[in-house]
């Protein structure tokens, strides 16, 4: 229940932002506080520093500029049905594709379809804390609001 309390909030708070300023913030949490932690939770650089980049994770980047860029050119067209069925996209890809996006007609298409789907996802999380309440025990959980936890982690994190 806790988990669903947090993300219940921080769905809400990434759903206002996308909708106040059209992009996420940058890629990463540590970005955003200008944090870089070791893994004994000190503030001294990582145990591991890369000597350059890996090319696999440099494929992935390749892979997934391609792909944004498909979204953003056909968005407007036939790919906000599949984008909404598909549960929207995570925070980090939103914000890359908002950046990607020079058409305002699409951006604003993608962050109208991104709030519909997360503004699905934050009531189905409502009703899932509600229904803990025990007040609201003998009321059904449904499916959605079930998975709805996972959804949230899942569009926040990627």
């Amino acid at each position: 229940l806790g988990v669903a309390i947090v993300h219940h909030a921080m769905l809400k708070e990434a759903l206002r932002r996308v909708q106040r300023a059209g992009a996420p913030p940058s890629r990463s949490l540590s970005a955003r506080l200008g944090l870089r932690k070791s893994g004994d939770g000190s503030d001294s650089p990582p145990v591991l520093e890369p000597a350059g980049q890996c090319p696999v994770c440099a494929k992935q980047v390749e892979i997934e500029a391609r792909a944004l860029d498909a979204l953003v050119e056909n968005l407007v067209d036939d790919l906000d049905g599949p984008l909404r069925d598909a549960g929207g996209l995570c925070w980090e890809h939103l914000g890359l594709a908002l950046q990607r996006c020079s058409d305002p007609k699409a951006q604003a298409r993608l962050v109208e379809v991104q709030s519909a789907v997360w503004e699905e996802l934050v009531g189905h999380l409502g009703e899932f804390i509600r229904k803990r309440d025990y007040r609201f025990q003998h009321e059904p959980i449904s499916d959605d609001e079930a998975v709805s936890i996972e959804k949230a982690i899942a569009a926040l994190t990627g």
